[in-house]
């Protein structure tokens, strides 16, 4: 059970994954676009799958809003991306977007959610994140993600800060190979880890 708990489950149905709930017992279970074809579907997903276990499940989703979105079912608002909020720069719509998109999440049954990237896009190169970054500036990145996690949290909503270290100074696609960064302790200081820092002030509850 307790190497269970340590799981977030992937699964390639819409119907309930019970059979590896009952083996494994994970955490929870991760949402793919493929596993969100309705709103109702995955009502019914959550709350099936929650009612076999008696400890509370994480049932998380990559909704970062832009292009970056697990929950496109008709009822779901697509908001704007990090790159949008980024420039615009105001901390209360960047909070209200969080808000809403947590919101629409907790209907579903979700509570955590892989977002915010607080990722610092400084690399012209960068073939993955560039507009799901609030920036180029990681003062900037801080104070707009840290009002994003609180909308999420304000929403019921477990936030996530993302992508640590820092996968903005970096020209390779981590889903497809190894990105590295070489730089001294002392410039990831100054650039990658100040949005990650801020977000650990604010009670970022997971960093992915």
């Amino acid at each position: 059970d307790l190497i269970g708990r340590l799981l977030l489950l992937s699964f390639r149905v819409t119907e309930p994954p019970l059979e590896p709930l009952r083996t494994f017992q994970p955490a929870g279970f991760i949402f793919f676009p493929g596993n969100v074809p309705s709103t109702d579907t995955v009502r019914r997903l959550t709350s099936s799958l929650q009612q076999e276990v008696s400890y509370p499940l994480l049932f998380a989703i990559d909704q970062e809003g832009g292009p970056i979105n697990s929950y496109r079912d008709n009822n779901a608002t697509v908001f704007p991306g990090n790159m949008a909020l980024g420039a615009v720069g105001d901390e209360n719509l960047a909070k209200a977007v969080g808000q809403a998109t947590a919101e629409e999440l907790a209907y579903l049954g979700m509570n955590l959610n892989f977002a915010p990237s607080v990722d610092v896009n400084v690399n012209p190169d960068n073939p993955v994140i560039s507009i799901r970054s609030f920036g180029a500036d990681p003062s900037d990145v801080a104070r707009l993600a840290s009002a994003y996690h609180e909308g999420l949290i304000a929403g019921g909503v477990a936030s996530t800060a993302k992508h640590f270290p820092g996968h903005g100074d970096t020209n390779v696609d981590s889903h497809l190979a190894l990105p590295v960064i070489d730089k001294t302790r002392e410039a990831l200081d100054g650039l990658e880890l100040v949005p990650f820092r801020a977000l650990v002030d604010a009670g970022v509850p997971a960093i992915m």
